[in-house]
């Protein structure tokens, strides 16, 4: 049976700022930063013996970098990579996120260095895909990396609803090249 107690004070709407919401529902904004760095890769086959070898033996050459990987199939792979903007559904395995944090500001060369070299001891097993939500800076194409064959639609929308690029970010979905005249 559920039961529902009455409010233990009344009940009260706030108008606020948006800071001053954020602060009503998340604290004061004093809390300490951390820095961090990921990279990540889907793992579309089975790793092979030698894969993982690699990633185990660079993991642990390093200090401070974590590997989190993140299972896929199941209702992930029902919709069609067409049907969304994220196209790494139907015989994705997993995604691997390379990870690591910290708190000085003198410790970031060597956290990125190290990330960096468990990610490319990886780089002759991966297809060079990466999910857009553990954004990389490092990456050459990102576009590429992010979207693949859903790139060219996902340009076409953008061009469609934000044809003055407002809504941009330094690895947001660009514009389609202008036509040449």
């Amino acid at each position: 049976m559920l039961k529902m107690d009455k409010p233990s004070s009344a009940l009260s709407i706030l108008s606020l700022s948006f800071i001053n919401a954020v602060k009503h529902f998340a604290g004061p904004l004093d809390y300490e930063s951390v820095y961090m760095k990921a990279k990540s890769d889907y793992v579309l086959t089975p790793l092979p013996t030698d894969a993982i070898e690699t990633m185990m033996s660079a993991t642990a050459a390093v200090s401070g970098v974590a590997l989190l990987c993140d299972g896929y199939g199941g209702k992930i792979a029902d919709v069609a990579a067409t049907d969304t903007a994220f196209p790494r559904r139907a015989g994705t395995q997993f995604c691997i996120q390379y990870y690591s944090s910290w708190t000085k500001a003198s410790d970031t060369a060597s956290h990125v260095a190290d990330v960096a070299k468990v990610y490319a001891g990886m780089r002759p097993f991966m297809p060079g895909a990466s999910y857009v939500n553990y954004c990389d800076l490092d990456l050459t194409d990102y576009a590429e990396a992010y979207w693949g064959d859903n790139l060219p639609r996902l340009m076409s929308v953008k061009a469609e609803y934000d044809p003055q690029n407002l809504f941009r970010h330094a690895q947001s979905v660009p514009l389609p090249p202008s036509p040449q005249v």
